[in-house]
């Protein structure tokens, strides 16, 4: 800058806060800077000056600015979110999330569902009502799945707080974190011989009606002996 603010030996013009100078006295030159000036976009603002002769010389002036120019807010952090905490592969499960807008606008949402598959945002939804998503996780395991919100114009909030679920496998009735004849065994003791249920129920329903029954039995044999399809819900 020191071209530029300390030529204090020729005359120096600033316009818009050194948006735009001129060095020397080139009529030509500050007019052009002028309308530049005068044409270029600025904020909505109101602008007061009041003054008052106090006598003896003495003025006091005040000038009041007040910038009008909206100024978008982000949303806030989704953290009202309701969901399972547990499950089983293939199932699908779904999750519900709500947060609000500042200025009140409507709310896009995105889902990191903690696999590797994040959705495409979903909206729009009014500022404080509920959006909801959904999915299937057709591994087992345990996953932190996270939401986020963006308004009209773009503006994105924070990550949710992790939320956990734990996926078990469906067909290991026995929970021994396999698929074979014993998880057979255990369908028919427990439907059959008031045996004690999958913990989870759904680890045995493996034909995916939403009941554990003599069917889900057959199903499995039928997988295992019969190279039949896998106990997924497709």
């Amino acid at each position: 800058m020191n071209g530029l603010y300390n030529l204090y030996w020729t005359p120096t013009i600033f316009f818009d806060g050194g948006h735009d100078f001129v060095v020397g006295t080139s009529q030509s030159a500050m007019q052009s800077d002028i309308n530049t000036a005068g044409q270029r976009e600025v904020n909505d603002i109101d602008l007061s000056v009041s003054l008052e002769w106090l006598g003896e010389s003495n003025l006091e002036i005040i000038v009041s600015v007040t910038n009008n120019q909206f100024i978008n807010q982000t949303p806030e952090r989704p953290m009202d979110i309701t969901g399972p905490d547990i499950g089983i592969t293939y199932g699908t499960y779904d999750i519900a999330a709500q947060t609000s807008d500042p200025d009140g606008q409507d709310l896009w949402y995105k889902f990191d569902w903690g696999d590797g598959n994040v959705s495409d945002w979903t909206g729009p939804v009014a500022s404080g009502q509920q959006a909801n998503g959904a999915h299937a996780w057709n591994m087992a395991g345990s996953y932190n799945y996270r939401i986020k919100a963006k308004d009209e114009m773009d503006a994105e909030s924070y990550w949710s707080p992790n939320q956990q679920i734990t996926v078990y496998n469906r067909g290991d009735a026995n929970s021994d974190d396999g698929v074979s004849v014993g998880d057979v065994v255990y369908i028919i003791n427990h439907v059959f011989k008031g045996g004690p249920p999958s913990d989870p129920e759904g680890r045995a329903d493996t034909n995916c009606d939403n009941s554990v029954n003599v069917g889900d039995a057959v199903f499995l044999i039928n997988h295992i002996f019969r190279q039949g399809d896998p106990p997924h819900c497709l």
